[in-house]
Parts: C-alpha cells; structure tokens; sequence
C-alpha cells in the first residue's frame, strides 16, 4: 500500500433514510471510472456544525446538504467563510487551497434554466417566502414580475403566463387537485412549468395539458449533475442519476 486514499464524498441530512443522493453519486462516479467513496450521515440539526467543521479538516472532497438541514448548514457556513450575512448552501467542494467552497447548485441550475430563454410573464403559484425567512426563495426576487396566483389560480391567469412557478401549498390546501389543472388551458409547450416541490400532486395533470413540464425529478437530477461537475471536473450523465434515483425510491 501507498498510503493514498481515494476521495471521499459525503452526503448529510436529517433524517438521512429515504435520500437517493449516495446512490446516484456512486453510480454516476462508477461511469466516470473514478473509485471515490460515497458516505452518507444522519446529522441531528444541532450537530451540523461540528459535522462540517471535521469535515473541513479530514479531507473530505465534497459534501451534499439535504434540504433538512439547510438553515444550519448555511449558519455554519457563514461563520467559516467569513460572510457578512448567511448563504443557503447545498454543496460543499474541497478547493486548491485546503478550504471548502459552498455553492447552491439546485438555485444555479434552475436560474440556469429561466436564463436560457425570455419570459415575459411570471406566476409564482404557491406561498412566498416571508422577507424574515431564512432560506431564500430558489430564484431571484426580480425574476418575480406578478404577485402569488390565488389558489386554485384562474384559467386566464394561467394562460397569460409563459413561465408558471409551482411551490409548496398552504397547510390548509390538501385537495388531490388544488389547482383545478384539469380546467387549465391547453398548451402546445411554448409555456415552461416548474416544480419547485418535492412533487406537485398536480404535476402529471399539468403535463398532460402540453405544457412544457420541469419536474421535481429533473431539478434533483440537474443539482446532482452540478455538484458532480464541482467535485470532479467532468461532466455526468443525467440518464445515469435519473435511473439510479427511479431504481432507489422505486418508481
């Protein structure tokens, strides 16, 4: 033996069970023919900053904070790096120079995705994070142009809009379908719906309606295709994250 170890990368939330994330990392590294280790934890919340405090320390390549942890995780983030106020954070890599870099890669790759082309209008269906919130809504403030639709959000509102914004519901709202998607117009797929849901209930009854649907899937999978870029330099394939988080949660 030389001594050497291979890279590690290390996937943490809270609870940990049900995550596809190490599944989809090691299967999308074995492609790549790159034998690095893929470590998944169950961190309590009042644990995360010593969590990722040895892990700045202990050669760890890169690290995938699940959603449940967000606001700790980026606390600890700010402290480390020295920020003037705290970042959401859900990757971590491990630079040149000994330290981790934190980025928000689910936020780059959906803004990524609004960038590609112009919206003219917006409507963000859902709750709207409170300015006091800690965690950020996932695109930028200015690419809001139109208050929250009501709920369920008028035919003709829905047909106005080019770009549509789907986000978690009020706790009250638990209808199977809360957005009457069934009465929405059709669309022949020049306007794009975006889930940014763990899984809208509505999502298959919008996609049949033509629009052009980006699911909670795909956001997975893009922000999986990210953080493996920053880890590793190269490029994934996101068929191969898709299968492996289809074959783990058993779609």
């Amino acid at each position: 033996m030389d001594g050497t170890t291979e890279p590690i990368i290390v996937v943490i939330g809270h609870p940990i069970a049900g995550n596809p994330s190490q599944l989809a990392i090691e299967r999308s590294l074995a492609k790549l023919g790159l034998e690095w280790r893929v470590l998944s934890f169950d961190v309590a919340p009042n644990d995360v900053a010593k969590a990722l405090d040895g892990f700045s320390v202990t050669g760890i390549q890169g690290v995938m904070i699940d959603p449940s942890i967000r606001n700790q995780a980026m606390q600890w983030y700010a402290q480390y790096a020295e920020l003037d106020e705290a970042a959401v954070i859900d990757c971590l890599d491990m630079g040149d120079d000994g330290r981790f870099k934190g980025t928000y890669e689910r936020k780059n790759w959906i803004n990524d995705l609004i960038d590609s082309r112009e919206f003219e209008t917006t409507r963000w269906i859902g709750e709207l994070p409170s300015d006091g919130e800690a965690i950020p809504p996932v695109v930028d403030p200015d690419k809001l142009s139109a208050a929250p639709s009501l709920i369920p959000p008028e035919p003709e509102t829905i047909a106005a809009a080019d770009l549509i914004l789907l986000a978690d519901l009020p706790a009250e709202i638990n209808e199977d379908d809360p957005l009457e998607a069934e009465a929405w117009p059709e669309n022949d797929g020049t306007s794009l719906v975006i889930d940014l849901t763990s899984g809208h209930v509505d999502a298959a009854r919008i996609a049949r309606r033509g629009y052009q649907f980006v699911s909670a899937l795909e956001i997975q999978t893009g922000t999986l295709q990210r953080c493996l870029h920053r880890w590793t330099g190269e490029d994934v394939s996101s068929e191969t994250i898709a299968e492996a988080i289809e074959e783990y949660l058993g779609v």
